[in-house]
């Protein structure tokens, strides 16, 4: 299945890499490795406990959770790359609208 980063979701990726500094190449195969395993099986990820229309994929090794959706039109969209200590549902609001 297609993968898609929200423009939000990749700047908190390129702020994420910026932020690590030297060990940035490792957060960014880990990542690729996590949208890999979303691509193959979306459905196998849970769903956010909060917001049932989202599913949550944590990045081993690192304080970081993609969360996504399966949008039948796109494919998956990840939504955002967040902090596991900050702000805590803030990527609400980047929900696609259906039917678009």
């Amino acid at each position: 299945m297609k993968v898609v980063l929200h423009p939000a979701a990749l700047a908190e990726l390129r702020r994420a890499c910026e932020w690590y500094g030297a060990r940035a190449p490792s957060l960014v195969a880990l990542v690729d490795a996590k949208l890999g395993e979303i691509a193959a099986n979306p459905e196998s990820f849970p769903r956010d406990p909060k917001r049932s229309w989202a599913r949550r994929a944590r990045i081993l090794k690192w304080p970081y959770t993609l969360v996504f959706v399966v949008d039948e039109a796109v494919g998956v969209v990840v939504l955002a790359v967040a902090h596991g200590r900050r702000r805590t549902g803030y990527w609400a609001r980047r929900r696609p609208r259906q039917g678009r």
